[in-house]
């Protein structure tokens, strides 16, 4: 049996949801990305209490990473559009690839 609790996420690119585990609302807009570019942000919930998770590692390809608030919440700023991997990391939770 495994003892790790599995992550529920939204994931969003601009105003647009791309994809989701688990439904959650955004409570916090995301800061506006540069011309050209484009913004990455979601909130990372747990998936049987339906809370925020805070401190979960979100990475973007190779090289683009930032950790969820308080809320849960994350964004990934003035990324270039493109096909990319995403992961989401925290110990005692089952990692999520997107």
């Amino acid at each position: 049996m495994n003892d790790k609790q599995k992550v529920g996420v939204v994931i969003g690119l601009g105003a647009l949801t791309i994809g989701a585990v688990f439904l959650a609302r955004r409570q916090e807009e995301p800061p506006e990305p540069l011309p050209g570019l484009a913004t990455l942000y979601g909130k990372v919930t747990d998936s049987i209490t339906e809370q925020p998770v805070a401190g979960v590692l979100v990475t973007l390809g190779i090289n683009l990473n930032t950790q969820t608030n308080t809320n849960g919440n994350y964004a990934l700023t003035n990324t270039t559009p493109g096909e990319y991997g995403v992961a989401f990391i925290k110990d005692g939770y089952q990692t999520l690839y997107a």
